[in-house]
């Protein structure tokens, strides 16, 4: 519509904000990562792709968990992990426990009592987890609900495309691309960020990051993707994520590392926090 004045101080108001903040969005808990992209900002759609077992819903979880901690209404659609073990994965990751470990019930009375307040957090925060939507349609309508209960939505997880569903298309090609379209919708009505974990296309997956960019049966969704990321395991060593597209900012790679113990990734230069120096305060 017309560029009216309201408009025009609306934007000079939010450029003034944007420029005291240290990312236009929610931190993604690496800094790095933050500094390349500008963090999870409203509106636009974050691909997480990576070959089976290579760390995406651990990635994904971090996200999510830091959001959380940052003040964040978050909404996570877990297609493939159970409950019990999401909501271990997402203590985990902000207590820097491992999450196996957690659900195991191998962890001290201390620790013990630092889950159930960090649970306790997450419910005041308004986070919702479901396990059998699998349908795109049911994703949206579940998220506008939380939208009118909680009054806004900041970040929608889906973990992961290839398992969602739609009532169009006949193939899996027809119902990524029909899922794509849906989420990339979803993100502007809601003015939240969709984070979409992927599994990487065999392509992909030889090229280890500097091949085409495609995520397996869901080629739109790098042409929809905002922000596309493919985490490059090096067996034991560090992690490269590849920052494939940036549709507001550059590209590049940035290198974390995966500690089993805390089953997170950090900034590479970035020393691993004791799990005393985690804890969040309630």
């Amino acid at each position: 519509g017309l560029i009216t004045d309201a408009r025009i101080s609306e934007f000079i108001t939010l450029i003034k904000d944007n420029r005291n903040r240290k990312t236009l969005g929610y931190s993604t808990g690496l800094q790095a990562l933050d500094e390349l992209t500008g963090g999870m900002v409203r509106g636009m759609v974050w691909a997480l792709g990576a070959p089976t077992s290579a760390g995406k819903t651990t990635l994904l979880c971090q996200m999510v968990a830091e959001a959380m901690r940052n003040g964040a209404v978050c909404l996570v659609f877990s297609l493939e992990t159970s409950l019990p073990l999401m909501y271990a994965r997402l203590a985990g990751a902000v207590l820097g426990i491992k999450p196996t470990t957690i659900y195991r019930g191998r962890i001290t009375d201390e620790q013990m009592l630092s889950v159930q307040g960090t649970l306790e957090f997450f419910r005041e925060c308004g986070l919702r987890i479901y396990r059998e939507v699998t349908d795109a349609e049911e994703i949206v309508q579940r998220s506008r609900e939380a939208k009118i209960g909680k009054g806004r939505v900041d970040i929608v997880a889906v973990d992961f495309i290839q398992n969602v569903s739609t009532a169009e298309g006949d193939n899996i090609l027809q119902h990524m691309a029909e899922a794509t379209k849906i989420f990339q919708k979803l993100s502007g009505d809601l003015n939240c960020c969709t984070l979409i974990a992927s599994q990487l296309s065999n392509d992909g997956v030889r090229a280890k990051g500097g091949g085409i960019f495609s995520y397996r049966y869901a080629s739109e969704l790098a042409h929809a993707a905002d922000v596309g990321i493919e985490l490059v395991p090096s067996g034991s060593g560090p992690t490269d994520l590849h920052v494939r597209k940036n549709r507001h900012g550059p590209t590049g790679k940035v290198t974390v590392r995966f500690n089993d113990c805390f089953s997170a990734f950090r900034d590479d230069t970035e020393p691993i926090p004791r799990w005393q120096d985690t804890r969040p305060g309630y």
